[in-house]
């Protein structure tokens, strides 16, 4: 057999083998993509949930950006859909009270530890790029939602009793 012969059959073999590996990669399922929900753990892991924590601290200290942060988180409010936080709405809304009045000095009835919680979790709600981005249609706010229900679960008593000192500077008859 000439070398010529040889050099096709070889190469009608490879090609043969090709294709019966094509046709067997072509049997195989493809792989599902997988969306998963966003966890709280997502959340806490993130580096935006990091860069809130970094400015948090920072804001409690300093009563100029709490006014600040008490005007961002006023806007913002006004602008989003409420219905991602649900019956944490209010709570959150309270939280941004709470900053106003710390700021002022009007209220200092809340310990150091959550008040850095609470300005944590309104400097997150105030950061337009988060774990997910406010701007993403349907989703932009759930991560927001995420932070404030992980905060309030530990500062859920402070706020109860930050609002019965709003009610109690209520003129009578207000209430």
């Amino acid at each position: 057999m000439s070398a010529k012969k040889t050099g096709k059959k070889a190469a009608t073999k490879k090609r043969a083998s090709k294709k019966t590996a094509t046709k067997k990669a072509a049997k195989k399922p493809a792989k599902k993509l997988t969306i998963r929900p966003l966890s709280e753990e997502d959340v806490l892991a993130s580096e935006s949930f990091a860069d809130a924590k970094s400015k948090a601290e920072d804001y409690v200290h300093n009563p100029g950006k709490l006014k600040r942060l008490f005007g961002e988180a006023v806007e913002k409010a006004k602008q989003i859909d409420k219905s991602n936080f649900g019956e944490n709405w209010a709570y959150l809304l309270t939280m941004i009270r709470l900053v106003r009045d710390y700021a002022r000095g009007d209220y200092r009835e809340v310990s150091a530890k959550n008040l850095g919680l609470i300005v944590f979790a309104v400097v997150y709600f105030v950061s337009p790029v988060d774990a997910i981005p406010d701007w993403v249609p349907f989703l932009g706010m759930l991560d927001d939602s995420l932070v404030v229900s992980w905060a309030l679960k530990a500062v859920k008593k402070e706020l109860d009793a930050y609002m019965e000192w709003e009610m109690n500077r209520l003129p009578k008859g207000k209430a």
